[in-house]
Protein backbone atom coordinates (compact mmCIF):
# COMPACT_ATOMS: atom_id res chain seq x y z
CA UNK A 1 0.00 0.00 0.00
CA UNK A 2 0.83 4.00 -0.67
CA UNK A 3 1.45 6.05 2.27
CA UNK A 4 2.35 9.84 1.33
CA UNK A 5 5.60 9.16 0.83
CA UNK A 6 5.61 6.79 -1.95
CA UNK A 7 2.66 9.14 -3.61
CA UNK A 8 5.57 11.14 -4.34
CA UNK A 9 7.02 8.01 -6.69
CA UNK A 10 3.56 8.51 -8.77
CA UNK A 11 4.19 12.42 -9.51
CA UNK A 12 7.95 12.29 -10.36
CA UNK A 13 8.43 11.59 -13.84
CA UNK A 14 11.37 9.07 -13.97
CA UNK A 15 9.74 6.92 -10.70
CA UNK A 16 6.24 6.91 -13.35
CA UNK A 17 8.63 5.55 -16.12
CA UNK A 18 10.37 2.98 -13.39
CA UNK A 19 7.43 1.62 -12.48
CA UNK A 20 5.86 1.31 -15.45
CA UNK A 21 8.05 -0.35 -17.25
CA UNK A 22 8.46 -2.56 -13.85
CA UNK A 23 4.07 -3.13 -14.36
CA UNK A 24 4.78 -4.02 -17.97
CA UNK A 25 7.49 -6.82 -17.10
CA UNK A 26 5.42 -8.19 -14.49
CA UNK A 27 1.83 -8.17 -16.12
CA UNK A 28 0.82 -10.28 -19.09
CA UNK A 29 -2.43 -12.56 -20.37
CA UNK A 30 -1.32 -15.10 -17.39
CA UNK A 31 -0.52 -12.30 -14.38
CA UNK A 32 -2.82 -9.21 -14.68
CA UNK A 33 -2.47 -6.53 -11.95
CA UNK A 34 -4.92 -4.42 -10.29
CA UNK A 35 -3.86 -1.03 -8.85
CA UNK A 36 -6.21 0.78 -5.80
CA UNK A 37 -5.42 4.00 -4.52
CA UNK A 38 -7.59 5.22 -2.27
CA UNK A 39 -8.96 8.80 -0.79
CA UNK A 40 -7.47 10.83 -3.72
CA UNK A 41 -9.27 13.74 -2.43
CA UNK A 42 -6.38 14.22 0.31
CA UNK A 43 -4.16 15.22 -2.64
CA UNK A 44 -3.55 18.51 -4.30
CA UNK A 45 -5.29 19.15 -7.75
CA UNK A 46 -1.62 18.80 -9.52
CA UNK A 47 -0.84 15.01 -7.77
CA UNK A 48 -4.36 13.93 -8.80
CA UNK A 49 -3.30 15.11 -12.14
CA UNK A 50 0.20 13.11 -12.55
CA UNK A 51 -1.65 9.79 -10.96
CA UNK A 52 -4.44 10.35 -13.59
CA UNK A 53 -1.56 10.34 -16.21
CA UNK A 54 -0.03 7.80 -15.10
CA UNK A 55 -3.12 5.78 -14.58
CA UNK A 56 -3.99 6.76 -18.76
CA UNK A 57 -0.37 5.18 -19.53
CA UNK A 58 -0.83 1.82 -17.87
CA UNK A 59 0.31 -1.22 -19.64
CA UNK A 60 -2.80 -3.63 -21.22
CA UNK A 61 -2.94 -6.06 -18.59
CA UNK A 62 -3.49 -3.51 -15.70
CA UNK A 63 -6.40 -2.06 -14.44
CA UNK A 64 -6.64 0.67 -11.68
CA UNK A 65 -9.45 1.37 -9.62
CA UNK A 66 -9.58 4.82 -7.60
CA UNK A 67 -11.50 6.14 -5.03
CA UNK A 68 -12.20 10.16 -4.19
CA UNK A 69 -15.15 11.72 -2.50
CA UNK A 70 -14.94 13.82 -5.24
CA UNK A 71 -14.88 13.74 -9.20
CA UNK A 72 -11.45 13.21 -10.09
CA UNK A 73 -10.39 13.92 -14.02
CA UNK A 74 -12.02 13.07 -16.94
CA UNK A 75 -10.92 9.79 -18.21
CA UNK A 76 -12.18 7.65 -15.86
CA UNK A 77 -15.83 5.68 -15.80
CA UNK A 78 -17.41 7.75 -12.20
CA UNK A 79 -19.51 5.02 -10.19
CA UNK A 80 -22.04 5.55 -7.62
CA UNK A 81 -22.17 2.57 -5.51
CA UNK A 82 -26.07 2.75 -4.09
CA UNK A 83 -27.73 0.22 -1.69
CA UNK A 84 -27.91 -3.02 -2.88
CA UNK A 85 -31.19 -4.28 -3.81
CA UNK A 86 -32.90 -6.78 -1.12
CA UNK A 87 -33.39 -9.68 -3.19
CA UNK A 88 -29.28 -9.86 -3.33
CA UNK A 89 -28.70 -8.55 -0.12
CA UNK A 90 -31.43 -11.64 1.18
CA UNK A 91 -28.83 -14.27 -0.88
CA UNK A 92 -25.75 -13.01 0.93
CA UNK A 93 -27.69 -12.73 4.09
CA UNK A 94 -28.78 -16.02 4.18
CA UNK A 95 -24.88 -17.41 2.78
CA UNK A 96 -23.62 -15.99 5.78
CA UNK A 97 -26.03 -17.60 8.42
CA UNK A 98 -25.45 -20.88 6.68
CA UNK A 99 -21.64 -20.54 7.57
CA UNK A 100 -22.40 -19.63 11.01
CA UNK A 101 -23.73 -21.26 13.98
CA UNK A 102 -24.15 -17.86 15.58
CA UNK A 103 -26.35 -16.40 12.91
CA UNK A 104 -27.95 -19.65 12.57
CA UNK A 105 -28.93 -19.03 15.79
CA UNK A 106 -30.05 -15.64 16.06
CA UNK A 107 -32.06 -16.05 12.58
CA UNK A 108 -33.93 -18.99 13.77
CA UNK A 109 -35.56 -16.91 16.27
CA UNK A 110 -37.07 -14.39 14.30
CA UNK A 111 -39.26 -15.15 11.10
CA UNK A 112 -37.98 -14.52 7.97
CA UNK A 113 -40.34 -11.68 7.17
CA UNK A 114 -38.46 -9.48 9.57
CA UNK A 115 -35.40 -10.22 8.16
CA UNK A 116 -36.12 -7.06 5.54
CA UNK A 117 -35.93 -4.99 8.43
CA UNK A 118 -31.90 -5.63 8.83
CA UNK A 119 -31.87 -4.29 5.19
CA UNK A 120 -33.83 -1.48 6.16
CA UNK A 121 -32.32 -0.44 9.04
CA UNK A 122 -29.11 -0.38 7.11
CA UNK A 123 -30.08 1.87 3.95
CA UNK A 124 -29.31 -0.91 1.70
CA UNK A 125 -25.62 -0.57 2.85
CA UNK A 126 -23.96 -3.43 2.42
CA UNK A 127 -21.19 -2.58 4.79
CA UNK A 128 -23.75 -1.35 7.69
CA UNK A 129 -25.69 -4.89 7.32
CA UNK A 130 -22.50 -7.02 7.15
CA UNK A 131 -20.59 -5.14 10.08
CA UNK A 132 -24.14 -5.65 12.08
CA UNK A 133 -24.07 -9.56 11.06
CA UNK A 134 -20.33 -9.76 12.19
CA UNK A 135 -21.21 -8.41 15.37
CA UNK A 136 -24.15 -10.36 15.98
CA UNK A 137 -22.04 -13.66 15.00
CA UNK A 138 -18.98 -12.66 17.44
CA UNK A 139 -20.53 -10.70 20.20
CA UNK A 140 -24.01 -12.88 20.43
CA UNK A 141 -26.02 -9.71 19.60
CA UNK A 142 -29.79 -10.12 19.46
CA UNK A 143 -32.09 -9.42 16.71
CA UNK A 144 -33.70 -6.32 17.91
CA UNK A 145 -30.70 -4.98 19.74
CA UNK A 146 -28.93 -5.50 15.94
CA UNK A 147 -31.86 -3.30 14.79
CA UNK A 148 -31.86 -0.96 17.38
CA UNK A 149 -28.19 0.10 16.86
CA UNK A 150 -28.09 0.18 13.07
CA UNK A 151 -31.11 2.44 13.34
CA UNK A 152 -29.33 4.49 16.14
CA UNK A 153 -26.46 4.47 14.28
CA UNK A 154 -28.08 5.73 10.94
CA UNK A 155 -29.84 8.77 12.20
CA UNK A 156 -28.61 11.84 11.80
CA UNK A 157 -27.31 12.37 15.82
CA UNK A 158 -24.94 9.56 14.77
CA UNK A 159 -23.82 9.10 11.48
CA UNK A 160 -23.68 5.13 10.28
CA UNK A 161 -19.52 5.13 9.52
CA UNK A 162 -19.30 6.63 12.88
CA UNK A 163 -21.18 4.09 14.29
CA UNK A 164 -19.53 1.06 11.99
CA UNK A 165 -15.72 2.80 12.84
CA UNK A 166 -17.23 2.71 16.78
CA UNK A 167 -18.10 -0.82 16.96
CA UNK A 168 -15.81 -1.96 14.82
CA UNK A 169 -12.71 -0.14 17.21
CA UNK A 170 -13.83 -2.81 19.62
CA UNK A 171 -12.68 -5.92 18.13
CA UNK A 172 -9.22 -4.28 16.45
CA UNK A 173 -6.43 -5.80 18.47
CA UNK A 174 -3.26 -3.74 17.86
CA UNK A 175 -1.77 -4.87 14.66
CA UNK A 176 -5.29 -4.17 12.89
CA UNK A 177 -4.36 -0.74 13.84
CA UNK A 178 -0.64 -0.81 12.19
CA UNK A 179 -2.64 -2.18 8.69
CA UNK A 180 -5.27 0.75 8.91
CA UNK A 181 -2.57 3.08 10.07
CA UNK A 182 -0.99 2.31 6.90
CA UNK A 183 -3.68 2.36 4.82
CA UNK A 184 -4.55 5.86 5.74
CA UNK A 185 -3.62 9.47 3.78
CA UNK A 186 -2.18 11.05 5.46
CA UNK A 187 -0.06 8.53 8.29
CA UNK A 188 -2.21 8.43 11.42
CA UNK A 189 -0.54 7.91 14.82
CA UNK A 190 -2.80 4.77 16.02
CA UNK A 191 -2.85 3.87 20.05
CA UNK A 192 0.18 1.57 21.29
CA UNK A 193 -0.40 -1.39 22.85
Amino acid sequence: PFGESQIDCLISTKSQRGLLDELQTFSGPERRVLLILDNLETLSFEENREIIYFLSRLPQYCKAIITSRRRIGDGATSLRLESLEWEAARELIEEKIKRSANLKTVFSQVDPSRWHELYDAAGGSPLAWNITLELMRKRNLVWDRAIELLRTGASNDAPLFEFIFREAQQEMGFDDWRVLGTLTLPPYTWPSK
